[in-house]
């Protein structure tokens, strides 16, 4: 599966939301106890879930624009455009 960069941003501001306006930090090396998970975090999960899984498998669109722009040759990536797509699934591996 792809990751888009509007799903990136998706999960981006829902981490941020649920962490109070928190992205990121150090991780803690310590042992965390785990604990219930209150209601609404449970709900806000739920609905991130949902609306994930609304998204199509394969974007139509975005295959056929890029079919088409390889035939003609007109296809060009840039390297910040390649950076960004790194980046962006490096983050939303570490959020899974």
């Amino acid at each position: 599966m792809q990751i888009s960069e509007e799903q990136v941003q998706k999960a981006m501001k829902f981490l941020k939301e649920s962490r109070g306006g928190k992205t990121g930090g150090k991780k803690k090396t310590r042992s965390v106890k785990k604990k219930a998970i209150d209601p609404e975090t449970k709900a806000a999960h739920d609905r991130a879930k949902s609306e994930i899984d609304k998204l199509p498998e394969i974007r139509e669109k975005r295959v056929k624009k890029v079919k088409e722009e390889l035939e003609s040759s007109e296809y060009e990536v840039t390297e910040c455009e390649i950076a960004k797509k790194m980046l962006g699934r490096a983050i939303s591996d570490k959020i899974e």
